[in-house]
């Protein structure tokens, strides 16, 4: 997967298996514990997750699925 958002500072990816307001919380608790992540939305209903950076800096595809696999979650990049 490569990351390219549509602003330099963000990625927007999609997360299939996004339905409900836990998921919301935990696609949140768990990609915002990536140290290049600032901020995390989710949106189940879009099931959208768009992550806003500290910097330059973006976190690899590997550390994105590794950090959503555990808790069934996978991810694509928003098209």
């Amino acid at each position: 997967m490569a990351l390219f958002g549509s602003k330099k500072n963000q990625i927007d990816l999609t997360v299939p298996e996004m339905s409900c307001g836990h998921c919301e919380a935990r696609i949140t608790s768990l990609l915002g514990a990536l140290p290049e992540v600032r901020e995390v939305r989710a949106d189940s209903k879009t099931r959208i997750a768009t992550l806003t950076l500290k910097g330059d800096v973006r976190p690899s595809a590997e550390a994105i699925a590794a950090a959503l696999a555990d808790s069934g979650y996978s991810a694509e990049l928003k098209a």
